[in-house]
């Protein structure tokens, strides 16, 4: 199997006999879930209603347990959401790369990253939202650039209605509606490519 294609199937059910309680909780769950397992590939949880209200408010710390921060930014081998340091702060700055911040949250690619967070409003459209794996974003005030790899179609939540969609280059069909909780969903094509939203 190619490196980082497995898929680690963390199974949350009712163990007959188990110790020292019937099903994964708490701290067992937090160790399953931030197990270093990014180099062979994705993490799955699964349950039947069986996750209790603090289980489920813990998975995301547990999930980030591989990530590293530091003064200056953060270091990890997986996609990672961070928030900004202060509330007047919703202008990103990655690797001095203008970033699509949005409200105050930025998605980061796997790597060793330098963020600079700065006052004032975002330079662009925000990417609020991602299912695929980012590999680098930058944003303009009218445009939003990312590169992604992404075994199913990949969902990308953005702050602004697009209208246009290029995919390695090549006009596409943009596909979007709008996302109950804010924002805009947009689908994109499965597999590594670098999309264009003009907004």
């Amino acid at each position: 199997m190619p490196a980082g294609d497995a898929l680690l199937d963390v199974n949350v059910v009712d163990r007959a006999g188990a110790r020292p309680t019937s099903k994964m909780t708490g701290a067992e769950l937090s160790l399953a879930l931030g197990s270093d397992s990014a180099p062979l590939g994705s993490v799955a949880l699964y349950s039947l209603g069986t996750l209790g209200a603090s289980d489920i408010a813990a998975v995301p710390g547990a999930l980030a347990a591989s990530i590293a921060t530091t003064d200056l930014g953060t270091y990890g081998r997986q996609t990672v959401t961070v928030t900004s340091p202060s509330p007047s702060a919703d202008r990103l700055k990655i690797d001095n790369i203008q970033w699509p911040a949005a409200n105050g949250t930025a998605i980061v690619p796997p790597g060793n990253h330098v963020l600079t967070w700065s006052s004032g409003s975002p330079a662009g459209p925000g990417l609020s939202s991602f299912t695929g794996e980012l590999g680098t974003a930058r944003v303009t005030a009218g445009t939003l650039e990312l590169t992604y790899s992404s075994r199913p179609e990949t969902l990308a939540v953005v702050t602004r209605e697009p209208h246009s969609l290029e995919v390695d280059g090549a006009a596409a069909r943009l596909r979007v509606q709008a996302d109950p909780a804010g924002g805009f969903v947009v689908r994109l094509p499965r597999g590594r490519h670098v999309a264009l939203l003009r907004f």
